[in-house]
Parts: structure tokens; sequence; C-alpha cells
């Protein structure tokens, strides 16, 4: 169970469904998306500055991540150093893993000879030790703080996906700690195979008119149970809210819509805001954007 700390700046901010690509990727819509990205992402830290002194990631802050020892499939490096420029700044950063992120870990960095024809392709890069050396913070599946009073758990929102079964399974079996000891065993292409097949078993498309309704009671009941007044996720790329007893104990449980449609949350004095961040959009080159600009609600489902 992971422990529970306390926030020491009042205001924090929260990043659900960042899918941040990797700017060496095969497509060069995907190397566009992700330049745009990274854009977004220094204009949104640099108007935070002095806003908020803590940002929580709510899972799937990259579109795939798999990682082992000093390989890692994607070219993440400039979105990881403005992370690092502001922890140094003085933000508190933390992560919790996600469906498509739940691979991160200690060893981080490129191998610049690796080439893995047909699935990664591999640039420059060099070899460092820990995602903390970005000035982020992992914390699993789960990460616990108190505010004001309220305990709050954060948590990516794909563990309530019951109903998802084949989606359930392959999180069940890759996210434990058979699962990741096997991935450790395996040769490195199939191990990071296995790992996308896990990463792309959720639901695509657009979310239902109740995108609430993928989260089972039973297990938002779980998350209450456990001890939180507060439980803040992600996962279905739209904004979610409702209140959840179990175990005698009443609690909350907030959904925050993706930040890849602009979207984050601020946790300020207790209070909980969902607000859009103004950035100039991209042209519409790419299927994923076209979606964003005709669909009226933060559209594609988490995945």
């Amino acid at each position: 169970m992971a422990a529970t700390v306390k926030v020491k700046n009042e205001n924090i901010l929260l990043l659900a469904d960042m899918h941040l690509r990797p700017l060496d990727a095969r497509s060069r819509r995907i190397r566009e998306r992700a330049a745009f990205d990274n854009e977004r992402l220094a204009a949104f830290l640099a108007a935070m500055e002095g806003e908020a002194g803590t940002l929580i990631l709510l899972g799937d802050a990259f579109h795939f991540w798999f990682e082992r020892r000093s390989l890692v499939a994607g070219d993440y490096f400039t979105a990881l150093n403005l992370f690092k420029a502001a922890s140094g700044r003085g933000m508190d950063i933390h992560h919790v893993s996600g469906n498509r992120d739940f691979a991160v870990g200690e060893g981080l960095g490129l191998d610049p000879t690796a080439r893995f024809p047909g699935f990664f392709r591999f640039r420059s890069g060099f070899t460092v030790s820990r995602l903390v050396d970005f000035g982020i913070e992992p914390h699993g599946l789960r990460y616990r703080f108190h505010s004001r009073g309220t305990s709050v758990s954060c948590i990516h929102g794909d563990s309530l996906c019951l109903d998802q079964r084949m989606f359930m399974a392959f999180r069940w079996l890759l996210t434990g700690p058979l699962g990741q000891r096997a991935l450790k065993c395996l040769p490195w292409s199939l191990a990071a195979y296995l790992a996308a097949k896990a990463q792309n078993s959720g639901p695509r498309g657009r979310p239902p008119r109740n995108p609430g309704a993928q989260f089972a009671e039973a297990a938002m009941k779980k998350e209450i149970a456990l001890g939180a007044d507060l439980v803040l996720c992600g996962h279905i790329h739209a904004p979610f809210e409702r209140g959840v007893t179990a175990a005698g104990r009443t609690g909350r449980l907030v959904a925050v819509p993706a930040w890849q449609d602009g979207y984050y949350g601020l946790l300020s004095r207790g209070r909980l805001e969902v607000r859009k961040f103004d950035f100039p959009q991209p042209r519409p080159d790419s299927l994923q954007i076209e979606i964003l600009q005709k669909s009226k609600t933060p559209a594609p489902q988490g995945s």
C-alpha cells in the first residue's frame, strides 16, 4: 500500500492523460504532434510558475513507455527536461502510473547504437540513472497525500474499469511482481511488444454519453474504503464526479479531463477546479488533431 505524505504547497496542479509522443517517431505527423505538445507544456509550466508549487501527473503522461536498464522506447527528453527545469525552480512533481506508462521504473535513457527494425527506432541519446533525475518522483499505481485535512488518493483510473476484461487481464499480469519479473527475463523486443499490447488493449473511440459508466461501482467503493476522502483520476478523458459510500465512510471520486485536449485541474484551499489552458492549435494534419477540433466534448476516451 502506498505511503501517505503531506504536500507542502497549498496549490496543486493536476495533469491527466498527457499522452506525450516521442520526438523520434517514424511518423512525421506524430513528430509534429510531439513538438507541439512540448511547446504547449513549456508555455503551461512557465504560466503556472508561482501559481502552484506541486504538480501531479495522473497517469498516461507518455503515450507509450517501455524501458529496461538503459533503454527506453522513444525520445521524450525534451519534455523530461521541461519537468526538470520546473522542478529546479521549486515545483514538486509526482507521477502516478497509467495504462500507457506503467513500465516507468529506474532505468531511463537511450542507447545510441540500438536498432530494432520493424518495431522501434532509436536516435542518439545518453544513459541517465532514474526518473527522479528529471525532478519527477514516481509513485507506482497510487499516490496519497493530505490537503487541508482531506485524505487524497491519486490513481490513473484504469483500475476502476473492471468490465474491460481483456485490458484488466493484461494489466493484472504485467503490473504485478511476477509480470514485471517476466518482462525483465524476456528478449527486449518481445517484452516491449507485450507492454504495447497491454497499453493498447483499453477502450477506443468517443466516450459514452456518461463517461463514468466505465468505472465499476465495486472498484470505486474499494478506493474510498482504503481511507480516501477524495479520489482523483483520469483515464476517461472527460470530467466526472460522484459521491461514493463504502465501509461507513463517504468520499468523492473526480476524473480530470485530458491534458492532451488542453484541460488541467487546480486543487486550491480544498476546492478542485477544472480549467482549459489556451494555446494556439496546430494545423489539423493528423486524424487525432482533427477529432479534437470537431468534437464538442473533451473527446477521445482513455486507452
